[in-house]
């Protein structure tokens, strides 16, 4: 079995690195123009066509990861200034800015994902039917039967 290739890592400014962000950018703008997988993979000489989408999925997240952590910085930013003014508020007693507090301090756990999930409870009943096969067909065929009115017995007749 030959070597797998491993994404570059390391130095984000080495040579082997920049190259594998060009081309994945390139893989991209190739599939924006509606290229297959396996045809950026021939196009750009990937080993596979999952190593192209691969590519195309980190390239696409590292494109987008920067404007949403900017984009959550200056909503922090923003949470920030107006806790500062309600708080001052809320300690002098007023029952309005508290609320706001509360809810500034709700939207920062959620930014921030500092929240744990809900949990939850499922249960699911499962009976088992013990009717042949042909017992099977023969109630689905009724039961279509009400439904469609001219359907037939057997799709044999």
């Amino acid at each position: 079995m030959a070597a797998k290739k491993r994404r570059p890592r390391g130095n984000k400014t080495s040579p082997q690195n920049i190259a594998a962000k060009k081309r994945a950018e390139k893989a991209v703008d190739l599939r924006a123009e509606g290229m297959s997988f396996p045809d950026i993979a021939r196009e750009l000489k990937y080993n596979s066509r999952q190593a192209a989408h691969d590519a195309v999925n980190r390239a696409l997240k590292e494109m987008f990861r920067e404007p949403l952590e900017n984009m959550i910085t200056l909503d922090l930013e923003r949470l920030d200034r107006m806790w500062t003014i309600h708080f001052l508020n809320a300690q002098a007693g007023d029952v309005n800015a508290l609320s706001a507090c509360m809810r500034i301090m709700d939207r920062r756990a959620r930014l921030l994902g500092l929240d744990a999930p809900a949990k939850t409870t499922a249960t699911v009943d499962v009976t088992m039917s013990k009717k042949s096969t042909e017992e099977l067909r023969e109630e689905a065929l009724r039961l279509a039967a009400a439904i469609i009115p001219d359907l037939h017995e057997s799709p044999n007749q």
